[in-house]
């Protein structure tokens, strides 16, 4: 069969073996296309292409297609499902690429397909990916295989001397069947007494308290895409801390109090920011601020955020991102209320028992540095 004979080009799942092929041809490809990597750029998997394809064959968290002919792979697709239980049937195409040589043979195509037909024999509810809002072949093959376009994420990324922005798509795939969460306005718990409250970085011996503090929060109103029992077990919790404190890219600061009069701390709110992998993506921040709803109202909140935004600024970043679900009313009302803007209204992201939420984006642009 000749090379150009799409009949002679196989789709199948990516098995362990396929782990340095599959490396190797995701750096092909994105030296050969504009919108993909950036030169340098590497998978976070690339040191261990074979245990992570295990891995996700074995734990079912999503999967990479590849398009195989005489042996060389020409394309690929790789998705990974939600962290969540109210989010495992989301999955968001990490990564999707046809070797130059090899396109307008309807390659992307077929593995849209195939992954959509992987998606639907799990009961995933939608499929999502962001794609160069300049990439405007790639936007239109998404709408002919029914994805829709939820909004603009703007100037995310810093690449070759210029700023990306990129648009959201999903395709859903259960139909309409649930009905939407209602947001329900949430009680302020008032105060009698004064909280003397201390602002610190986070270390490793707050695990215990840490670990406290994350129930606490879940097991409250709102309802929460993350469910308490989701929590990680201490000594998973103690060591995910570890190896987040460890890394350069977050910065955690938690808002203590002693409000028992014994001189024991309590820890009450925490700022979690964190930079991306790439370094392309590292000029827009991720934040998140979440303080216990005794201690709402106190400006609490609004302390942590400006901690964190001042590290992202420190940083050189360009923006601060971060997501709220539709029925969240206070948490809507916060980041309003700080100034940031919606950008993507992720329709269907989660099902909390009989209910579906949207998620919401937000971005809020920080001042360019002083020269």
């Amino acid at each position: 069969m000749s090379p150009g004979d799409a009949s002679a080009i196989e789709i199948r799942p990516a098995e362990p073996a396929d782990g340095a092929a599959l490396l190797g041809a995701i750096e092909e490809i994105d030296r050969e296309t504009e919108f993909l990597g950036a030169p340098g750029e590497r998978p976070a998997w690339a040191d261990r292409p074979e245990a992570a394809l295990a891995e996700l064959r074995d734990r079912g968290d999503g999967v990479y297609l590849i398009a195989r002919q005489a042996g060389a792979i020409l394309g690929y697709v790789g998705t990974l499902a939600g962290h969540y239980r109210s989010t495992r049937g989301v999955l968001s195409i990490e990564h999707i690429g046809v070797r130059r040589a090899q396109r307008r043979q309807a390659i992307a195509t077929r593995l849209l397909e195939g992954l959509e037909g992987w998606a639907r024999r799990r009961a995933a509810h939608r499929l999502d990916l962001t794609v160069d809002q300049d990439n405007l072949p790639a936007r239109a093959l998404y709408r002919r295989h029914g994805y829709d376009e939820e909004g603009v994420i703007r100037e995310a990324a810093r690449d070759r001397g210029r700023w990306r922005s990129y648009v959201a798509l999903a395709k859903l795939l259960d139909g309409d069947v649930l009905r939407p969460l209602a947001a329900a306005p949430l009680e302020r718990r008032g105060r009698a007494d004064v909280l003397k409250v201390r602002f610190r970085p986070v270390v490793e011996a707050d695990a215990a308290a840490l670990r406290d503090w994350e129930l606490a929060l879940l097991s409250a109103p709102p309802p929460w895409l993350k469910q308490p029992d989701e929590v990680a077990a201490p000594d998973a919790f103690r060591d995910g801390l570890r190896g987040m404190l460890a890394s350069k890219l977050n910065y955690l600061v938690a808002a203590a109090v002693d409000d028992t009069g014994t001189g024991a701390e309590r820890l009450v709110g925490l700022v979690a920011a964190s930079a991306k992998q790439r370094p392309r993506l590292q000029t827009d921040l991720a934040l998140v601020v979440n303080v216990l709803a005794d201690c709402r109202g106190l400006g609490i909140g609004r302390r942590l955020f400006e901690i964190g935004a001042a590290w992202g600024s420190a940083r050189g970043a360009h923006r601060l991102s971060t997501s709220v679900h539709a029925a969240n009313e206070a948490g809507l009302g916060f980041v309003a209320a700080l100034g940031f803007e919606l950008e993507v209204s992720l329709r269907r992201y989660a099902q909390l028992g009989a209910f579906h939420v949207d998620l919401l984006g937000y971005a809020k642009r920080l001042p360019a540095p002083t020269p």
